[in-house]
Protein backbone atom coordinates (compact mmCIF):
# COMPACT_ATOMS: atom_id res chain seq x y z
CA UNK A 1 0.00 0.00 0.00
CA UNK A 2 1.45 3.56 -1.09
CA UNK A 3 1.21 6.38 1.57
CA UNK A 4 -0.30 9.26 0.65
CA UNK A 5 1.44 12.50 0.11
CA UNK A 6 0.72 15.05 2.76
CA UNK A 7 1.58 18.61 2.48
CA UNK A 8 3.67 20.16 4.90
CA UNK A 9 2.85 23.85 6.17
CA UNK A 10 5.17 24.07 8.60
CA UNK A 11 8.90 22.83 10.31
CA UNK A 12 7.08 21.93 13.22
CA UNK A 13 5.00 19.23 11.41
CA UNK A 14 8.29 17.61 10.34
CA UNK A 15 9.72 14.97 12.96
CA UNK A 16 12.92 15.96 14.46
CA UNK A 17 14.88 12.95 12.56
CA UNK A 18 13.07 11.94 9.49
CA UNK A 19 14.01 9.55 6.47
CA UNK A 20 15.51 10.22 2.93
CA UNK A 21 11.04 9.69 1.38
CA UNK A 22 10.08 12.90 3.52
CA UNK A 23 13.72 14.96 2.40
CA UNK A 24 12.20 14.13 -1.48
CA UNK A 25 9.08 15.06 -0.29
CA UNK A 26 9.91 18.38 0.49
CA UNK A 27 12.90 19.45 -1.50
CA UNK A 28 11.55 17.74 -4.57
CA UNK A 29 14.96 16.41 -5.28
CA UNK A 30 15.26 12.36 -6.16
CA UNK A 31 16.43 10.16 -3.44
CA UNK A 32 19.03 9.29 -5.95
CA UNK A 33 19.98 13.14 -5.87
CA UNK A 34 19.89 13.57 -2.22
CA UNK A 35 22.36 10.65 -1.67
CA UNK A 36 24.28 11.79 -4.08
CA UNK A 37 24.63 14.79 -2.09
CA UNK A 38 25.07 13.51 1.34
CA UNK A 39 27.81 11.10 0.25
CA UNK A 40 29.69 14.42 -0.75
CA UNK A 41 28.75 16.10 2.43
CA UNK A 42 26.88 18.60 0.67
CA UNK A 43 23.21 17.90 1.96
CA UNK A 44 22.91 16.79 6.02
CA UNK A 45 22.14 13.05 6.48
CA UNK A 46 24.15 10.34 7.40
CA UNK A 47 23.11 6.27 7.74
CA UNK A 48 22.07 4.69 10.53
CA UNK A 49 21.95 0.52 9.65
CA UNK A 50 22.04 1.30 5.93
CA UNK A 51 19.13 3.70 5.95
CA UNK A 52 19.49 7.48 5.75
CA UNK A 53 18.57 9.76 8.23
CA UNK A 54 18.10 13.88 8.49
CA UNK A 55 17.98 16.28 11.68
CA UNK A 56 15.49 18.23 11.16
CA UNK A 57 17.32 21.17 12.55
CA UNK A 58 20.32 20.95 9.62
CA UNK A 59 17.86 20.61 7.40
CA UNK A 60 16.42 23.73 7.90
CA UNK A 61 19.89 25.21 7.89
CA UNK A 62 20.81 23.60 5.10
CA UNK A 63 17.68 24.75 2.69
CA UNK A 64 17.73 28.26 4.34
CA UNK A 65 21.57 28.51 3.12
CA UNK A 66 20.48 26.96 0.24
CA UNK A 67 17.88 29.61 -0.71
CA UNK A 68 19.96 32.09 -0.07
CA UNK A 69 22.86 31.18 -2.60
CA UNK A 70 20.33 31.29 -5.38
Amino acid sequence: MKKDKKLIYSWDEIPIIFDMNLACLITGFTSASLRTLAQSGKFPAYKVGGHWRIDRQEFMEWWENRKEKK
